[in-house]
């Protein structure tokens, strides 16, 4: 399955690339299913009524798309509501191979319910959701906090427990293996937890390999970062990270 990707976006303002971390609807998914069952409300995805609306943010607005989702879980009863939205005259990634802007709208939506359900399970907010079906290539799985499942009270967000270090390597890369190759799934967890220590936020990552480390070209992912690569980006996260 394909999970975290680094997706190159223009700045219509530099008209230069700038690397944004993404994390797939389908790891989103299976996050919240390995701890919980899950079910889906009232048709949802879908596009929200007018009286849904109107309930939500007061007023109807053309401009925009948007779609609520709904959950319940099995276990515990709990349910909870997601909302996503986009402008009606978006353009979406993934357009020329079939994404549209309700898809995004709708992933939105699920993505906020699978939050306020499971707060303590999910992602931070701050990394975008996209459909898997319209992003190319394999891409690294993300590291999950080992954390106690979440009460039955759901709609109030709880703190986020501190993340154990992952059976994830941090080290450089060894020099017996081809500094062109690609690194494994151990090295790039180990990228993910140091970013995570050194407080780096995804949508950096990118502006990192380009402007601090001078990488021509920047990976489109962090999966294709290559043991030569590693060697390099590692010690600069652990410095980061106040680890060295």
């Amino acid at each position: 399955m394909k999970h975290v990707y680094l997706v190159p976006f223009e700045n219509k303002k530099t008209g230069k690339d700038e690397y944004v971390c993404v994390l797939g609807i389908g790891a989103t998914r299976l996050i919240a299913s390995r701890k919980h069952k899950y079910s889906y409300l009232d048709d949802s995805p879908r596009i929200m009524n007018d009286a849904e609306e109107i309930k939500k943010y007061g007023k109807l607005d053309k401009t925009k798309i948007r779609f609520v989702t709904k959950l319940k879980d099995i276990q515990s009863g709990a349910e909870a509501s997601g909302w996503g939205e986009i402008s009606a005259n978006a353009t979406v990634y993934g357009g020329d191979k079939g994404n549209s802007r309700e898809n995004l709208a709708a992933i939105r939506s699920e993505r906020q319910a699978l939050d306020r359900l499971y707060p303590a399970d999910m992602p931070g907010a701050d990394i975008p959701v996209m459909d898997d079906n319209y992003i190319e290539g394999e891409a690294t799985v993300i590291v999950e906090p080992k954390q106690d499942p979440p009460g039955p009270e759901t709609e109030i967000p709880t703190p986020k427990a501190e993340p154990e270090k992952p059976a994830a390597s941090v080290e450089p890369a060894k020099q017996t293996r081809d500094p062109k190759s690609k690194i494994t799934k151990a090295d790039a967890d180990g990228v993910l937890y140091l970013m995570e220590q050194a407080n780096i936020k995804p949508t950096q990552l990118g502006e990192i390999m380009a402007k601090e480390l001078k990488w021509k070209p920047v990976p489109a992912k962090i999966a294709e970062i290559t043991v030569a690569q590693y060697d390099e980006l590692i010690p600069y996260l652990k410095r980061a990270s106040g680890r060295e």
